[in-house]
């Protein structure tokens, strides 16, 4: 027991010398230590320490913005008016072509637009049409295009909070994806007929 004693009362001495007086004060306790000497990458750098980071330790953030709702809104206003517009320019005696291609040109950028700002799932069909290669297609697939904006602009899902119909998002996404097609195609077809 005496031998147990002396040993843990040596390792105690052993300890204190370790610790040196450079580490303590006049009673005995230990004090602070400096700060580390260099730079402060690594967790200051990321933003740990808040008092430390600067723009030129982090460098420019981004801020990531949700979809604006009014400039969606305000789309599906447009693309319903552009294709009153494309309706209206479809039983005019001679077809206005150039119009036929700038407004759908107009349509598929706002098509696109409201695809990257709604949450749909992604359409499951292949949407690929030919070009009209007469005025009597084209406005067939103007009538196309103005059932299948129709269709997209009048689904509940975008009325109506409480939907819970699982087919109406898809059924959007088709629509969608048709109209995207059908505006290029009739870009595309109205390009053709205009040449000749």
């Amino acid at each position: 027991m005496k031998l147990k004693i002396g040993l843990s009362l040596a390792v105690v001495g052993l300890m204190l010398a370790s610790i040196g007086p450079a580490n303590t004060c006049a009673n005995g306790a230990q004090t602070a230590r400096e700060p580390p000497i260099g730079d402060l990458t690594g967790r200051d750098a990321v933003g740990f320490r808040k008092d430390k980071v600067t723009k030129e330790s982090v460098g420019e953030r981004s801020i990531l913005r949700g979809p604006d709702g009014g400039k969606t809104v305000e789309d599906f206003k447009q693309i319903q008016e552009l294709n009153y517009k494309l309706r209206r320019v479809s039983k005019e005696a001679p077809v206005a072509l150039d119009e036929v291609i700038d407004t759908a040109k107009n349509m598929n950028v706002i098509a696109n637009r409201l695809k990257a700002n709604l949450v749909l799932p992604k359409s499951k069909e292949k949407t690929e049409i030919a070009l009209a290669d007469s005025i009597e297609a084209l406005v067939g697939q103007i009538g196309e295009m103005d059932a299948s904006v129709r269709a997209f602009a009048t689904n509940p899902i975008f009325r109506q909070n409480d939907v819970t119909n699982k087919d109406l998002p898809m059924e959007a996404s088709t629509n969608l994806a048709k109209v995207i097609a059908l505006t290029k195609a009739l870009q595309g077809g109205a390009a053709k007929l205009r040449q000749r």
